[in-house]
């Protein structure tokens, strides 16, 4: 405790170790008088920081004594403690609190202390693909497309972000898994022209799947006694025409002989009428185009039929019954991909073609030019008398599981002695990963060789020209998704028996309903505060029949006016409050939760371990709204504090049922939607939350902040969190996302601009 810890005696060691450091240079705008230690460092320290940092109790495993006794008190260090007393998350909440001016003083000393302290260089930036960016990477680098999720282990989520540094670890399982894909896409991109022959594959029926309840497999025979698929994977080497053979037959009823249709990938190559009986199988044959990669093939039985009071025994039931498929091919020549043929048109008369393929290559897929050193690497894994498409092939999965290609390597160019930014081209590569989710195009290269994104003028018309881009689909499909949480209406169950009508279509429109919101914000220019205030959603037939509004017709989404009294916005998406609810009721604080965190940035502590849960019993079974139960639940102390915050927000929206329909009475009582906020703002209904919520600035913030630690791959600091705040001033009360997009863009932290560890003359939270 304090008490134990008043005398001087134990603190001699900081004391010393304090005083060892020289002062440096003033900071740009001091105090009147340099902070005194023995009267007003250590004192703050002893009243606000030694009892969870000192002694026996070492809160974050922090021990300021400790740390100061083995002398190993560096720019780190103090830099952490210098973020905590910026953003005033130290002292903690009940603590005493320090006056501003205490405040400013250590903070004035800590600065002077950092710039005295070694200068401290930040190493070059590594951060590993995520698997949506090494999909798109290969998508624009190579045309090929493949599917990483089916190849490449799962990315771990930091930050709410699959994109974090610290979260994309590259283990030895996952190096071998980046290696065959390496070798997969090397094989697509660029077929060997050599081939031994078409071959020959043969699929038995262990080897399926079937796609319903109705099938049975044995050894010999993959059965189909309902309407149905057997279904498998066939990787393709090289694209071009495959010949396919089924050998089936069918137990025959009915009035029309078994049908069998053939499918890739979805799409239908042919039906075919299967008439023959049991022992005597018969072969069907179907030629088709297929691309190289991975394909799903499917055998369907499409017209079952089942009498069982048919006074014929032999004509009641229809079945069919497989026995083998077969996929042979390319029947002709390999087909050569866009990519070899452009590639190969490229350095048709140079000298040596392969090392000028190679260098292409390279430099592209590097993002940055490649050295000689290793040009003579790549070149040296080509064998003597070698076809060149076999030496590219070969070379090419080298160049796909180099660390320069799995990593964003961003090196800092000097620009002066205390002073450093980002190189060119890994600057563009932040902006195209940020922005496209993928690797530069040629004209972004461009810019970064010619000096095109020196000035913020000219980052401004490249963000501008990104942002037209088809790739920015990326930014919508992934930084609005994952901010949002949809993942988590994939994992949205309502209960089947309440929700009969909640089926996967009416999931994907509702997903699709969020974020084509979130890309007409983008495209069209509208104020970011539109995501809640929008008169306007998207809609199919299927998502409009859950709203309950007509005139909507056909699986096709479109941009649909709100009709009067529907309410707009995030805060009335279907999904939103599915993924928000529990399986059979509303969740106050699941959606008090997701609205702190998501929209205001101000996620609540997590519950303590002794919280039960509220009990999940069917409505009718318990007496009272949801509301009155939650009040009975929030009378253990151990639970009131946490649900203060989040349970007027979620009691808000309690006219929105489990999942997003809107009603007025819960368990046949009327719903009180009433609360006030902890700020004190009151609210009567969703409407007036909603309102409350827009006219927020801690909304824009909010998603200015989650989206620089997207773009960064990493959280903020203190102070570039100030940073990022006082750049969000002068846009106004509603900016467009490009304003976001060009603020974040512009930050220091964004272009890499490091300067000697100095306090900037920033105001101090209140």
């Amino acid at each position: 405790m304090v008490s134990a810890l008043a005398p001087l005696a134990p603190l001699a060691p900081l004391t010393w170790f304090l005083m060892a450091f020289p002062v440096g240079a003033p900071a740009p705008h001091p105090p009147p008088r340099p902070p005194r230690i023995e009267t007003e460092v250590l004192p703050f320290l002893r009243t606000h920081c030694v009892e969870c940092h000192g002694g026996r109790k070492t809160e974050a495993d922090l021990n300021l004594l400790r740390v100061v006794n083995e002398r190993r008190a560096g720019a780190a260090l103090w830099r952490d403690v210098r973020d905590m007393l910026l953003l005033g998350e130290m002292p903690p909440e009940g603590q005493p609190a320090p006056t501003e001016q205490e405040r400013a003083l250590v903070l004035e000393w800590i600065s002077r202390t950092l710039a005295a302290l070694p200068e401290e260089r930040p190493p070059a930036s590594l951060r590993r693909l995520s698997r949506f960016e090494y999909e798109n990477t290969i998508r624009d680098l190579l045309g090929v497309h493949f599917d990483a999720a089916r190849w490449l282990p799962f990315d771990e989520v930091g930050n709410g972000f699959d994109n974090q540094t610290a979260a994309l670890a590259l283990s030895d399982l996952s190096f071998e898994k980046f290696f065959e894909a390496a070798e997969e896409i090397a094989s697509r991109a660029i077929v060997d022209d050599a081939p031994a022959g078409p071959a020959v594959r043969r699929y038995l029926p262990l080897e399926m799947n079937g796609t319903t309840k109705g099938h049975q497999i044995r050894p010999t025979l993959f059965s189909l006694s309902t309407n149905g698929a057997a279904r498998f994977d066939v990787p393709l080497q090289g694209g071009g025409v495959y010949r396919l053979r089924v050998r089936a037959h069918a137990d025959q009823a009915g009035p029309e002989p078994a049908r069998m249709q053939l499918r890739a990938d979805g799409r239908v190559l042919k039906t075919f009428d299967v008439q023959a009986a049991s022992g005597q199988p018969a072969v069907q044959v179907v030629r088709a185009e297929l691309k190289a990669g991975e394909h799903s093939l499917e055998v369907a039985f499409i017209n079952d039929y089942y009498a069982p009071a048919d006074p014929d025994p032999g004509d009641r039931d229809r079945n069919l019954h497989l026995h083998w498929v077969e996929v042979e091919g390319p029947l002709g020549p390999p087909a050569e991909s866009v990519f070899l043929r452009r590639l190969l048109d490229s350095v048709r008369g140079r000298p040596d073609p392969l090392a000028a393929a190679l260098s292409q290559i390279a430099t592209r897929a590097w993002r940055r030019p490649v050295t000689d050193s290793e040009l003579w690497r790549l070149l040296a894994l080509a064998r003597p008398g070698e076809p060149l498409s076999r030496s590219l092939r070969r070379a090419l999965a080298a160049i796909l599981v180099s660390p320069h290609f799995l990593f964003r390597v961003e090196p800092l160019k000097e620009e002066a002695l205390d002073k450093a930014s980002l190189e060119p081209m890994p600057l563009a590569t932040r902006l195209s990963y940020f922005l496209w989710s993928s690797m530069p195009d040629a004209e972004l290269f461009r810019a970064a060789r010619e000096g095109g994104l020196d000035r913020p003028e000219q980052r401004a018309a490249e963000v501008r020209r990104m942002l037209r881009d088809a790739r920015s689909s990326a930014l919508v499909s992934s930084f609005a998704g994952q901010w949002l949480k949809l993942g988590q209406l994939e994992r949205a169950e309502p209960d089947p028996r309440t929700f009969p009508d909640f089926d996967a279509d009416l999931e994907q429109a509702l997903f699709l309903e969020t974020t084509r919101l979130f890309e007409a914000v983008l495209r069209e220019g509208l104020g970011v505060r539109t995501l809640l205030t929008a008169d306007f959603t998207f809609l199919n037939e299927r998502s409009a029949r859950h709203y309950g509004i007509e005139g909507v017709a056909g699986r096709h989404l479109r941009r649909v006016p709100l009709p009067p009294g529907h309410a707009s916005g995030l805060l009335a998406h279907a999904g939103i409050l599915t993924l928000t609810s529990e399986p059979n009721r509303t969740s106050a604080v699941k959606r008090g939760k997701w609205v702190l965190e998501v929209l205001l940035d101000q996620p609540p502590p997590p519950p303590p371990p002794s919280v039960t849960a509220l009990e999940q019993s069917a409505p009718a079974e318990r007496g009272g709204t949801l509301r009155q139960r939650m009040e009975r639940h929030r009378e253990d102390p151990d639970c009131a504090s946490c649900h203060a915050t989040m349970d007027p927000i979620g009691f808000g929206l309690e006219n929105y049922g489990p999942t997003g329909r809107f009603r007025m009475l819960d368990n046949g009582l009327p719903i009180d939607a009433s609360g006030v906020l902890p700020d004190g703002r009151s609210f009567d209904g969703p409407d007036e939350l909603r309102a409350l919520i827009a006219a927020d600035s801690a909304f824009v913030k909010s998603l200015a902040r989650h989206l620089a630690v997207y773009a960064l791959g990493r959280a903020l600091s203190a102070a570039e969190r100030i940073d990022l705040e006082e750049r969000l001033e002068p846009l106004g009360q509603d900016p467009t996302l490009f304003d976001l997009i060009l603020c974040i863009v512009e930050l220091d932290a964004f272009r890499g601009v490091s300067t000697r560890s100095t306090l900037p003359n920033k105001r101090l939270p209140a």
